[in-house]
């Protein structure tokens, strides 16, 4: 009987067959098993594991020798059926429990599941005890770094977040301040760390080292730190007695809140990212993100309403473009606006005591930088959040689903679920076709579509994708705020790839046109999601995004 495979990737990337280690010496073939197995049991597409396994220099017989790789693979770990060949790539089937990464991602749901708060955390410790070091560091590949082990990272790094804030909500804030102070080293720069440190510094008795903390943030800062964490530092010096351990609420008194808004229309096209979103999400923070206009609040509140069932204590939703999340949900909690003081680290003790021990779902929508996420995620493990947000909010740990343009298919489909009819005509394959696959200009010209005269309007002007007196439904007003946020050097290289009418890119095209820096102007426009980064140094410009440059660029 031929002993089973066991792999690890949550440190050196090993594969052992009864205790022995298999060998797997070939640089490529390294990288190619790591890809599949930091997706285990999932499709990889080849296009993936070429840019990995050359860093985005690949040959032109790439997808051949990727073939002979993988037979070659396969022989070596001398497994029938462990890599499946599909049309689109690979698979490796793996069992759960003969992996590192899917006994970790288990343990870590297990944790979210349980009310139990000393249960989580000795589930959470087990998972965290998968690791051995730095994800697969001793495989060669710089994307595979710069993507995959960078997402196995941001896990590592929840669950560590979890643990501490699940220890801090049991009390145990002494016991978990050695853990913190590693954090903190690791990442000096994390604000909502570097809070978790203070507050059980304070709770701790050590309100000078709390202090100290503070002012060592400050020094590395070379200023001031985000709002949430200065109201607490304000709150320490005065010894506030609301920073000790809030109490939860009288059973007897709550009552579930649901603010979210109804989920108006058809959801098309988005079934993938919808099953992402919803799968596992209790006692996580999800961030849904892409460019303006793409869908994100109507993914983000049709799943709330098709999990809110999970969360019978209360569905919180908060649009933040409109008015500060924490005064909102503490109001729908039950509190007074005379109950609540000014102070701003006060409304955060308070809303995660309110929420201690409740499963209850967060949605906030349209996040413009993450000190307006941190002071609401809440410490209950059966509570969750979904973000959605135009940027990329990368200092925020969370399972991101990224939205894109829908496909011709899915365009058509939501048109016809617009109009009520199916309609096929070249005028209307016009109409698709000028929307890019953007949903929010796709209901907006099929609303006009009645009128004859639309399609050559449309053409001609990108402000025909509006609807008089409906601010929520002007293409150009909501692009707006994004490219008025963007740096000069930003609006120069978009106004200039606008006009030289480049859509798909390099980092070098971009440079030989423009007299600035082009590398920081090319991340603030993917941030924001302007520009998309399909490899390493390739970008692409949505047609819809390069018509507003064009439009109204200056």
């Amino acid at each position: 009987m031929i002993e089973e495979l066991e792999f690890r990737v949550l440190g050196r990337l090993t594969v052992t067959r009864g205790g022995e280690e298999v060998a797997i010496r070939a640089t490529k073939h390294r990288v190619l098993l790591a890809c599949l197995l930091v997706s285990p049991n999932t499709v990889v597409p080849v296009r993936r594991l070429i840019d990995r396994i050359w860093d985005g220099a690949p040959p032109e017989d790439a997808r051949a020798v990727v073939h002979t790789y993988v037979s070659r693979l396969r022989a070596t770990l001398g497994r029938t059926g462990l890599i499946e060949t599909v049309p689109e790539g690979y698979r490796i089937h793996v069992e759960a429990q003969r992996l590192d990464l899917t006994r970790f991602r288990a343990l870590v749901r297990d944790s979210a599941a349980e009310n139990d708060l000393a249960t989580s955390i000795s589930l959470l410790r087990k998972a965290l005890g998968e690791w051995t070091g730095l994800p697969l560091s001793d495989v060669e590949s710089e994307e595979l770094h710069r993507v995959e082990v960078a997402r196995l990272d941001a896990e590592w790094s929840a669950a560590n977040e979890k643990v501490v804030d699940f220890m801090i909500r049991s009390g145990r804030h002494g016991e978990v301040l050695p853990l913190l102070r590693y954090l903190v080293d690791e990442s000096p720069l994390d604000e909502r760390l570097r809070g978790q440190l203070m507050i059980s510094l304070y709770r701790d008795s050590n309100q000078a080292e709390a202090v100290s903390s503070y002012h060592d943030l400050r020094e590395r800062l070379g200023g001031e730190p985000g709002p949430a964490l200065r109201g607490l530092y304000r709150g320490i010096l005065r010894a506030e007695p609301s920073l000790l351990a809030p109490a939860a609420p009288d059973p007897e008194t709550w009552w579930p809140a649901c603010q979210l808004p109804s989920a108006s229309g058809d959801l098309v096209g988005r079934a993938s990212e919808l099953a992402t979103l919803t799968t596992d999400l209790a006692g996580s923070t999800a961030l849904v993100t892409g460019p303006p206009g793409i869908g994100k609040t109507a993914l983000a509140i049709h799943a709330a309403h098709g999990v809110k069932a999970a969360f019978p204590d209360g569905q919180l939703y908060a649009d933040l473009t409109r008015e500060r999340a924490l005064p909102r949900f503490l109001r729908a909690l039950g509190m007074l606006p005379g109950e609540m003081p000014a102070e701003k680290a006060w409304h955060s003790a308070r809303y995660r005591g309110l929420l201690a021990g409740r499963r209850v779902l967060i949605v906030l929508d349209n996040a413009t930088s993450i000190d307006q996420v941190l002071p609401v995620l809440p410490m209950s493990p059966g509570c969750a959040v979904i973000v959605t947000s135009r940027y990329e909010l990368r200092g925020l740990t969370a399972c991101r689903v990224r939205l894109g343009q829908l496909s011709t298919a899915s365009s058509q489909e939501l048109v016809d679920s617009v109009l009520r009819r199916r309609e096929r005509s070249t005028a209307m394959s016009e109409l698709i076709e000028l929307c890019d696959g953007f949903p929010l200009a796709l209901r907006i010209a099929a609303s006009n579509a009645d009128d004859e005269s639309y399609v050559d309007r449309l053409r001609a002007d990108l402000s025909a994708l509006s609807v008089p007196g409906d601010e929520a439904a002007d293409l150009p007003a909501v692009f707006s705020p994004s490219y008025e946020a963007l740096s000069p050097d930003a609006r120069h290289v978009l106004n200039t790839l606008a006009n030289a009418h480049f859509s798909d890119f390099r980092a070098e095209q971009v440079a030989a046109l423009v007299r600035t820096p082009v590398a920081p102007a090319l991340d603030q426009l993917c941030d924001a999601n302007l520009l998309q980064r399909t490899a390493a140094d390739r970008f692409r410009l949505t047609s819809l995004v390069r018509r507003y440059a064009l439009a109204f660029g200056r």
